[in-house]
């Protein structure tokens, strides 16, 4: 038997005319007409009787009618669970950070979110804030979370929160030897005046990173340029090479949660008034219909920060 074309059925029972239905399916009448012909030689029945105008349905044609409805709406309640199914299977989002951030979100957010979430993946990108941002424009990346502040027009984002830059010293230093205050074994002042420290080496960040442009905008405001800098591309090189007695650095006053205690870890001061910081952030493209599991994540995130970052 040839295949039963739907379709043409279900128009031709609609439409109540094999011309007028063959109009909408953009084919010849008399090849819709042959086509019935031989389906009811084959069935052995009349669907249509046409001695009528407009044609009615027969008995039979009824029942085909009622088999066809019943077969589009299971056709169509299978294509909705296989819908939900898909929407059920693991999504990936890629997340940038910068590298600063990686010992808050490999360990700790990524892995208490994908418990939370079984069918999401989240993949983290390490670089520069600079550098993520591009490719969330990019589309190569669905968010970063990076330093602010955020002056992209063609950015969205949301602020985790604040931080104040200090200063780091070694325990040998001739700062760590002033008189500041001393809270859970590590000195952490009020104030320190920069200008007394002209002479000091320093290890700052390149102007490619916010840090970076960020120690020049302190070292300006206070009318002082140290002498001798060392100019390094990564946070944890300065803070090793401060830690030993190389020079000072400056960094988010977070990395003293995660120091080491004792005798290996630097000391920090504050650098007084005014104070210098930068907002975190998570950003997204402006104008991008986010999914779902990157909504969650971005909610996520800004839900645990800060708790996450003191664990």
């Amino acid at each position: 038997m040839d295949e039963i074309k739907f379709d043409y059925i279900m128009e031709i029972a609609r439409q109540k005319s094999i011309s007028k239905a063959a109009k909408n399916l953009f084919i010849a009448q008399p090849s819709l007409s042959r086509y019935v012909i031989n389906l009811e030689k084959q069935l052995g029945v009349k669907l249509f009787d046409r001695s009528h105008a407009p044609l009615e349905l027969t008995e039979a044609g009824i029942l085909m009618v009622q088999y066809i409805e019943q077969s589009e709406a299971l056709k169509a309640k299978f294509f909705s669970k296989l819908g939900k199914h898909k929407e059920s299977t693991c999504t990936e989002i890629k997340i940038g950070v910068v590298p600063w951030r990686i010992p808050v979100f490999l360990p700790k957010i990524v892995p208490e979110f994908m418990d939370k979430h079984h069918n999401v993946k989240v993949v983290i990108k390490e670089g520069v804030s600079q550098d993520l941002e591009a490719l969330v424009l990019a589309d190569q990346i669905d968010a970063c979370v990076v330093n602010g502040p955020q002056n992209n027009q063609l950015l969205e984002y949301r602020v985790l929160n604040y931080e104040k830059i200090v200063l780091v010293a070694s325990r040998s230093s001739e700062v760590a030897k002033s008189s500041y205050d001393f809270v859970n074994n590590r000195y952490y002042s009020s104030m320190i005046d920069l200008r007394s420290l002209r002479n000091e080496a320093f290890i700052l960040l390149v102007e490619k990173y916010r840090l970076g442009l960020l120690s020049r905008k302190i070292f300006k405001s206070r009318d002082v340029m140290p002498s001798r800098i060392t100019y390094v591309s990564n946070m944890n090189t300065a803070l090793s090479m401060s830690a030993v007695g190389l020079g000072l650095t400056f960094m988010p006053e977070s990395g003293i949660e995660r120091s080491l205690d004792g005798g290996e870890s630097p000391l920090y001061f504050s650098i007084g008034e005014p104070e210098f910081g930068f907002p975190l952030i998570i950003a997204f493209k402006k104008g991008k219909k986010l999914n779902q599991p990157l909504i969650e994540f971005i909610d996520f995130v800004c839900s645990n920060y800060n708790d996450y970052r003191q664990c």
